[in-house]
């Protein structure tokens, strides 16, 4: 089968002057690349510079020695640093008076806070944790009060450690300890 091409000649030989002067100057300007790479390869014009802020050995050897010592100084003030964070944390000068009101207001009635203890959640922590002891009448007075902590929005979970029956005076209760990791940023 025969095929006809309807455009103009002159068009059709502009375009296969334009494809080869695109191949034509890829190939050149990629030729000068790689020659003028392999050209600062080979003279390293920056090879004198660096002979020149060379350093001694003497030079090189207390420099070894300054490094290792502000190694030592960083690994130290590392730890201070951990330590510092976990006295903010402790002695963290923070309102604690709305908390024990949000509290107070989400416990029901039945149940008896026995315990409630705020800490860092661990060595090098700033995080805090309140961990509660309670009682309450039965077994549903344990879980309102977990799913009423967990309501308050302001711990990250709250993790039921502990709940066993025991005697509270001549009454029958379920003792329960609760922890509850405070959110980031609180």
């Amino acid at each position: 089968m025969h095929s006809i091409n309807l455009l103009p000649q002159p068009v059709l030989v502009r375009r296969r002057v334009r494809r080869s002067l695109r191949a034509w100057m890829t190939f050149h300007g990629v030729y000068a690349s790689a020659a003028i790479s392999l050209a600062f390869f080979l003279i390293n014009p920056f090879a004198a510079a660096d002979r020149r802020y060379a350093l001694p050995a003497a030079a090189a050897g207390r420099l070894d020695g300054v490094l290792s010592q502000i190694d030592a100084i960083q690994i130290r003030l590392g730890e201070a640093l951990k330590q510092l964070r976990m006295v903010h944390a402790v002695v963290d000068p923070r309102d604690w008076s709305l908390l024990l009101e949000a509290f107070t207001s989400a416990v029901a009635e039945d149940v008896i806070i026995e315990r409630l203890l705020i800490t860092p959640a661990g060595p090098g922590n700033t995080r805090l944790v309140l961990d509660l002891d309670a009682v309450s009448p039965d077994q549903a007075g344990v879980s309102r009060l977990a799913l009423q902590l967990e309501d308050l929005g302001i711990f990250e979970r709250v993790e039921l450690l502990e709940s066993r029956r025991r005697k509270v005076g001549a009454l029958d209760a379920v003792g329960c300890r609760l922890r509850c990791p405070f959110k980031e940023g609180l």
